[in-house]
C-alpha cells in the first residue's frame, strides 16, 4: 500500500519481493514531485524490538504515521520515532480520520489517537471483538496485514466491519456481517449486521 506525503509517494515494503522494498518493516519513497523516480537509498526502516511488519500508513497534521499491529511511529522527513506502544492497526484500511483524530483497530481493541496520545474506546463492544476471526489473504502476504476487517466513515461515525461472529450472550447464534459503529460526537457505540456484499465504504 502507498500514500502521498509532502509531494512524495511512500510505499510500505511487501516482504516478498527483491529490491529496495523487500523488507516488511521498510518504507521507500519517491523523488520529490516525481512519483515515477525512485532510488535505492531513499527509504526508512521502521524497526522495533517486536519485529512486526508495517500494517498501515496515514498522514495527519503534516506527519506521516507508520502503523504496525501494536505500535505507531511518526516521520517528518528528519526524524523517525516510536510514539505509541501497545496500539496500532490490523491493516491500512482500518485507519480512518475524523476531525483530526485517527481511529484504528488492532489486537488490543479500537483506539482513538492523535499519534501522540491514544485512548482505548472499545470497552462497550469487547464481547464482539473477542470473537473476531483474524484472517490473512494468502501466503504471499507473509502474515503482514489482516484481511478480515476494514473501516470507513460516515456522518462523523467510525464504521468497523468485523465479519461474521458468534453473538455475545448466545453462543448458539451466528451474527453475519457485523459492523461496529462508533459515534464520535455522542461517544457511543451501536451494532449493525446482516449487510450483504459489504466490502467497502
Amino acid at each position: 500500500f502507498q500514500t502521498i506525503y509532502r509531494d512524495r509517494v511512500y510505499s510500505a515494503g511487501s516482504g516478498n519481493t527483491s529490491g529496495i522494498n523487500r523488507y516488511s518493516s521498510r518504507v521507500a519513497f519517491s523523488n520529490v514531485g516525481d512519483f515515477a523516480a525512485w532510488t535505492t537509498t531513499d527509504f526508512i526502516d521502521v524497526e522495533d524490538t517486536s519485529g512486526e511488519p508495517i500494517s498501515g500508513l496515514k498522514v495527519l497534521n503534516d506527519v506521516l504515521w507508520a502503523f504496525k499491529p501494536n505500535s505507531i511511529f511518526s516521520w517528518n522527513e528528519n526524524e523517525l520515532k516510536q510514539r505509541v506502544f501497545g496500539a496500532g492497526a490490523y491493516n491500512h484500511n482500518v485507519i480512518q480520520e475524523i476531525d483530526g483524530i485517527l481511529y484504528t483497530f488492532c489486537p488490543a481493541g479500537v483506539f482513538a489517537t492523535t499519534g501522540y496520545q491514544t485512548t482505548r474506546i472499545s470497552d462497550p463492544v469487547d464481547e464482539y471483538l473477542k470473537d473476531f476471526a483474524v484472517r490473512y489473504p494468502d501466503v504471499s502476504n507473509n502474515w503482514r496485514t489482516v484481511s478480515s476487517c476494514f473501516a470507513g466513515t460516515f456522518d462523523k461515525k467510525y464504521l468497523l466491519y468485523i465479519g461474521d461472529i458468534t453473538r455475545p450472550m448466545d453462543q448458539r447464534t451466528a451474527t453475519t456481517d457485523v459492523v461496529l459503529v462508533y459515534d464520535t460526537i455522542k461517544k457511543n457505540w451501536s451494532v449493525w449486521n446482516g449487510f450483504t456484499d459489504f466490502t467497502f465504504f
